[in-house]
């Protein structure tokens, strides 16, 4: 398995639920919170590292991006490869190519 990804960009990894009178509502932007809580880091609750779509940790089929938490049955990759840019100029990017070219000229 060979992935390659964004990982400078902030993406959304959760959703905050925020009790507004009697109703629920979800959140997946920050500037949706109608009553943020002073005191609380929501972009480090929120968000992670990735391409604005999909988080790095996502992307390498983890919950999450500490090593020591990698799992048995994850599947094994061979190749991983991250640039800075958005997921839907990933493919634009001549870094990205010249690295997709070079696997697949190599395997």
């Amino acid at each position: 398995m060979i992935v390659f990804g964004g990982d400078c960009h902030l993406t959304p990894a959760r959703c905050l639920i925020e009790n507004v009178g009697k109703k629920f509502q979800v959140h997946l932007d920050l500037s949706d919170i109608e009553n943020p809580i002073k005191g609380i880091d929501y972009d480090s609750l929120m968000f992670e590292p990735g391409d604005g779509s999909v988080t790095k940790a996502s992307l390498l089929a983890r919950d999450s991006l500490d090593l020591t938490e990698r799992k048995q049955g994850d599947f094994r990759i061979d190749y991983e490869f991250f640039i800075c840019e958005e997921h839907s100029l990933l493919a634009e990017n001549i870094t990205f190519r010249d690295n997709l070219l070079n696997i697949l000229l190599n395997k």
